[in-house]
């Protein structure tokens, strides 16, 4: 694609089909747009907070998994909110149906 970007995955892991099996599924899908920082996935720092913090300041782009339970999630709505201050580049939406759309083609 010649573009490389930096890109955030905000999520909650409170709808019980957001896992590691799909998350790693959608960073292999993002992966060739540029730099993927999924939390589950990437983040092994002492202060995981501190770190989620500094890679969504970092990043120049977010992907947003939109699931039921997301807007429940405090920390979501706040990596969401500061995600906006800082105008960061909205690339798409991960929607719960295509996401288990994705796991039951992918699985045949």
């Amino acid at each position: 694609m010649g573009t490389n970007k930096d890109i955030f995955v905000i999520y909650t892991t409170r709808d019980h089909f957001i896992n590691e099996e799909l998350l790693l599924r959608i960073y292999n899908d993002l992966k060739i747009h540029g730099n993927v920082f999924i939390d589950l996935l990437h983040n092994d720092s002492m202060n995981k907070q501190e770190y989620v913090i500094e890679k969504l300041y970092k990043s120049s782009s977010i992907v947003i998994i939109e699931t039921p339970k997301l807007i429940e999630s405090k920390w979501a709505q706040l990596e969401i909110k500061l995600a906006i201050e800082l105008k960061k580049e909205i690339l798409g939406y991960y929607r719960p149906s295509a996401a288990i759309d994705l796991i039951k083609l992918q699985s045949i």
